[in-house]
């Protein structure tokens, strides 16, 4: 017997989709949120980003050492705080154990496939579903003024061309055509261009599906509600 009624924890991005899907279903879908509103917590403040050109894993022995390093830098850009609570000393473990396994490009290609599908969802939900929320597939220029980390990210190439997506090291004159603005930064070591990535405010696009999930797909919301 196929159940009907789903229960789906978290308005943010995840929480949300999960929802689209299951109710384009036919499931009669309850979303719970312990904040006021929807997407106020990770898809609250975000980059902006629709990249598929961010896809490699973390799990890298140099980014072990620099998660040591952030654990003792005030303004990091990724805030490790080490503290005797198990379920971070857990997913510390497993860190350093996929780590360990070397699967890093194994991983990379899944979450390249992955992000593309992805993409693809994406497109088809923003059309079907005529959403705004500040949505451009301008594509993404990245550039770099450390020349350690552009080799670094030069090495992620093949990974990414083999897999179907769009990654160009291109010149600093190109990347001045794309960009007139960058002409004033200085000591670019190198830059590279995806223009099949897009850009869009994800809190935005949360607020906008919330509304078409309650008036179009009756899904029922409970906010301010904490789940155990």
């Amino acid at each position: 017997m196929k159940v009907k009624n789903v229960a789906v924890v978290g308005a943010g991005i995840s929480g949300l989709m999960a929802a689209y899907f299951l109710a384009s279903e036919g499931y009669e879908v309850t979303v719970f949120e312990q904040e006021r509103y929807p997407a106020m917590r990770t898809s609250f403040a975000n980059g902006g980003q629709i990249s598929v050109s961010n896809s490699e894993v973390w799990t890298t022995w140099s980014n072990v050492k620099k998660g040591f390093k952030w654990m003792f830098t005030k303004d990091a850009p990724l805030m490790i705080r080490p503290t005797l609570e198990w379920s971070k000393l857990k997913w510390m473990l497993r860190f350093l154990w996929n780590t360990a396994s070397g699967k890093y490009e194994t991983n990379t290609v899944k979450s390249i496939q992955l992000g593309l599908n992805s993409r693809k969802l994406y497109k088809e939900i923003i059309e079907q579903e005529q959403l705004e929320f500040d949505y451009s597939p301008c594509g993404i220029l990245h550039f770099y003024k450390d020349q350690e980390y552009f080799d670094k990210a030069m090495q992620a190439k093949d990974i990414y061309e083999s897999n179907g997506v769009e990654w160009e090291s291109v010149s600093l004159e190109k990347m001045w055509n794309i960009d007139p603005t960058l002409t004033e930064l200085m000591n670019i070591k190198g830059a590279i261009w995806t223009p099949s990535d897009s850009v869009g405010d994800i809190h935005k696009f949360c607020v906008a599906i919330t509304d078409i999930l309650k008036n179009k797909y009756c899904v029922k919301f409970i906010f301010d509600t904490k789940i155990n």
